[in-house]
Parts: structure tokens; sequence; C-alpha cells
């Protein structure tokens, strides 16, 4: 077999190492659950051929087959994507995780108005929602605010989500 780029870019990952390969990588590489030698994915190893796959299925936490990856990852686990390529022979799990999160400091984020679920027995709550211009909207029982209120008051999580007709 011919040993050149081209070559080795359009082996799947998980095959057999091959001569010119390696060695400290195929030294590294061990079983997987199904007894094949797999090269591992990482800096050096030619990249799996995404532009040929396509996602067969998707899975939210904490549904059944996200669980494993729950628990390694927490709360930064958004999905589990299960693709395969092709010609069908390859399945790869993706994970999609948060990697960072900050507040959006553009002009509409924050003067876009916002509609907040804030409980009648809050009473401080409402009063430094006040201060920062909210209004009570009587016929949806919400408050409205803007962005950078809610940025301010970390009111984020109770956003009321407009609803679908």
């Amino acid at each position: 077999m011919k040993n050149d780029e081209s070559t080795r870019r359009q082996r799947p990952p998980n095959t057999s190492p091959q001569p010119g390969d390696n060695p400290e990588q195929s030294r590294r590489a061990g079983p997987n659950r199904n007894g094949d030698h797999h090269r591992p994915m990482g800096p050096g190893t030619a990249p799996p051929p995404w532009r040929t796959t396509r996602v067969t299925k998707t899975m939210w936490p904490p549904n059944a087959g996200t669980v494993q990856f729950a628990a390694l990852h927490g709360h930064e686990l958004v999905c589990v994507r299960y693709r395969q390529d092709s010609h069908g022979l390859y399945r790869y799990t993706t994970l999609e995780l948060v990697v960072d999160a900050a507040p959006l400091t553009s002009t509409k984020a924050r003067t876009q108005r916002l509609q907040v679920a804030i409980a009648y027995q809050e009473v401080e709550l409402r009063a430094q929602a006040r201060k920062l211009g909210a209004k009570w909207l009587p016929d949806q029982r919400t408050w409205e605010l803007s962005g950078r209120a809610v940025q301010e008051l970390n009111l984020a999580c109770r956003i009321n989500r407009p609803r679908r007709k």
C-alpha cells in the first residue's frame, strides 16, 4: 500500500496502524470495547471524513445513551450525536459541549425587552426590577425588563418563551 499523505487522510481513524505510522501512537492505541485496535484521534492523526457523514440520532441528557457522557461532562453536555459515514461502515459518536458562557454586551442584547416571571412573594426582587425599569404586564402576568436588567438581576433562567401557535 502506498504510504503518502493523501492515502493516510482517506483511511478511517479506527483501522489498524499501517507501516510508517507513528509507532508511539500505535502503542498507545488499545482495543476498543469490540476488541478492534484503533488509532487515537488527536494532533497528528488523520481527521475522519466529516463531510461525508450524516447524523443518524441526536439525544439530549438525561435520556438513555447520554448518561455516561453526562457523568463525565456534567452540565456542559448539550447533546450526543451519532453519525454514520456515507458507506455505512463507521459510526462516530460526537458530543456537543458548552466550553464558554459570557453575557453579550451588544446594544441589541442589552436594550431588547424580555418577559420574566417574578412571583408575587418576591417583594425585594420586584422592587429591584422596578428600579431598573421593569413594567408589570397584567394580561400576560409577567414583568417586562430590558436585557441589561435581566443580566444584572441574573434572571435569564426565568425568561418566558413566546408560545407557539
